[in-house]
């Protein structure tokens, strides 16, 4: 007797159906959790990733199920994670039709080419972007700031009060 092969009228229903896509840093895998609407799926988006985000190794944790968004879903999560390739930190994460980017952009420049980029990739799919991107903003030293002041006053010394370095 052989196996019966998993049909997808015999997988559960997953609702919401869920992928999150994660990169700790660079010098760990990559992570891939959550929903693919077949075993089959799992070969294909890892080695997607491996390939384009140049990973060397992509660790799973998959539950294959019915009830995708829609068709094609999967594929429109990697290619947002593709996306975030330069950042040596991030997480894309999709439940149902919420993709939640999660990461730190080095400035506002960087932050706004990552959205626009994923509002391209997401296009006519009906995803809602929630976006949670922070700006890498540097620390000032107080005294720092305060010998910046000094060089910029014109009538007569400013004083910075209150703060802490940090």
């Amino acid at each position: 007797a052989g196996l019966t092969p998993v049909v997808a009228d015999t997988l559960p229903l997953a609702d919401p159906f869920v992928l999150t896509i994660e990169r700790i840093s660079r010098d760990d895998p990559l992570r891939v959790l959550g929903n693919l609407p077949s075993e089959d799926t799992v070969p294909t988006v890892t080695t997607q990733l491996e390939e384009g985000l140049n990973a060397f190794a992509v660790l799973t944790d998959i539950t294959p199920a019915q009830g995708e968004p829609f068709d094609g879903w999967n594929e429109t999560i990697v290619n947002v994670a593709l996306l975030f390739g330069q950042l040596d930190a991030w997480t894309v994460s999709a439940n149902g039709m919420d993709l939640i980017l999660i990461a730190k952009a080095q400035n506002e420049l960087e932050k706004t080419a990552l959205l626009n980029a994923t509002r391209g990739a997401i296009e006519g799919t009906n995803l809602t972007i929630v976006d949670r991107i922070e700006v890498d903003v540097p620390s000032v030293k107080f005294d720092e700031l305060n010998a910046g002041l000094q060089g910029v006053s014109s009538c007569g010394p400013l004083t910075l009060t209150g703060g802490t370095d940090g």
